[in-house]
């Protein structure tokens, strides 16, 4: 017998504390998109003149030789005791040319720090210009925007100090190689100068963002580019975290644009959940009267039931959905979890949940005993 027809039923109520609410955000974000960024660029400026006080104080330090914190003759030496146990003994030479090292490191992460925040400055000034002309060329052939949420150009302030610090230990680190021709050090020079990299790379200005909701779509600017979707396009991505969850917007041309952070981001949330699925649920009943199965990332929803990979969960065994900390559990009945894996990968949830309620209430009811 096949599944009754779903093209009279209209969009059910969610099941879950998460229903898309039909409230507008209040709040227009859209004015930080090509504002000064005057948080980057006070960063940039801590950055620089951390720099420019750590050079200075290094160059001007008086280096000496000390051992447990007292300076040291140049007939002296220094023994390293570990646990009461001496684990080492380094000359008065050894102990100042070590001290010389740390002179010279402290001296080049100032150096350091200065580079790096005069180059991210320039590249945080390069971003905003790139953002004032993309915003100057934003047209209004989409009419009135719904709401209007935004970023400035930004950069991480702990990115750049821990990649300098790690610059700096990866310095530290082939100094003392090449004095003590130890192939260890030589290991550490390249573990923490990658380190340093990725964070000062994870750290370069990223360019501002605006997200405008309308009646028919979605634009987005992001990275430089520009981005209108219709609401049918607009794939919606929960990922959970540490006691949270970031959300975030895709489309034709952008895997994901974060939402969590912006202003007004509850509201739009709801409301680009909301659209999105008045929008798709009807082409999704569609697919499925055809005979056809609607994708959900791992998982699909067919007139047989449930797929995950190459498994099927028919209706007559659908016992419900579950959603706990952050992962999806498929329920079989009369009991037994058919498939369970992270809100991550299942684009367009809220659409997921109201597609298999509708799909389920229109399958014939069994016979009772």
């Amino acid at each position: 017998m096949t599944p009754t027809s779903l093209c009279a039923m209209s969009v059910p109520p969610q099941p879950s504390s998460a229903t898309p609410s039909k409230a507008r955000p209040t709040t227009d974000g859209g004015a930080k998109f090509g504002a000064v960024p005057i948080a980057a660029f006070a960063t940039m400026a801590v950055v620089t003149i951390a720099g420019i006080v750590t050079y200075v104080l290094t160059k001007t330090a008086t280096v000496v030789a000390t051992c447990g914190g007292d300076p040291m003759a140049p007939n002296q030496v220094c023994d390293s005791v570990k646990n009461g146990v001496t684990v080492g003994t380094d000359t008065y030479a050894e102990v100042l040319a070590a001290a010389h090292r740390a002179n010279q490191v402290g001296q080049w992460t100032g150096v350091a720090l200065v580079v790096i925040g005069v180059a991210f400055a320039v590249m945080t000034f390069l971003k905003w210009r790139q953002d004032i002309a993309t915003k100057a060329q934003v047209t209004d052939e989409l009419g009135a925007p719904i709401s209007s949420h935004s970023r400035t150009t930004s950069s991480s302030f702990f990115g750049i100090i821990f990649g300098a610090g790690f610059i700096a230990l990866a310095g530290y680190f082939l100094l003392t190689g090449m004095t003590k021709d130890s192939w260890g050090y030589y290991l550490g020079t390249a573990a923490f100068g990658l380190l340093g990299l990725l964070f000062l790379y994870l750290a370069v200005p990223k360019n501002g963002q605006l997200l405008q909701t309308f009646d028919g779509g979605v634009r987005v600017i992001a990275n430089d580019k520009q981005h209108t979707w219709a609401w049918t396009d607009v794939n919606y991505v929960i990922t959970p975290a540490k006691g949270a969850a970031n959300h975030g917007i895709g489309g034709p041309g952008l895997k994901q644009l974060p939402i969590t952070g912006l202003q007004g981001a509850n509201e739009l949330q709801a409301l680009v959940q909301r659209k999105s699925v008045e929008a798709k649920f009807r082409p999704a009943v569609d697919a499925v009267n055809r005979g056809e199965t609607v994708a959900f990332g791992p998982l699909g929803v067919s007139r047989e039931g449930i797929s995950h990979g190459r498994k099927l969960l028919p209706w007559s065994e659908y016992g419900g959905i579950a959603l706990h900390q952050g992962n999806v559990g498929v329920i079989r009945t009369p009991k037994g979890r058919f498939a369970g894996l992270s809100l991550g990968v299942v684009p367009n949830y809220a659409l997921f949940v109201h597609l298999v309620d509708a799909v389920s209430k229109s399958q014939p009811q069994r016979p009772t005993a």
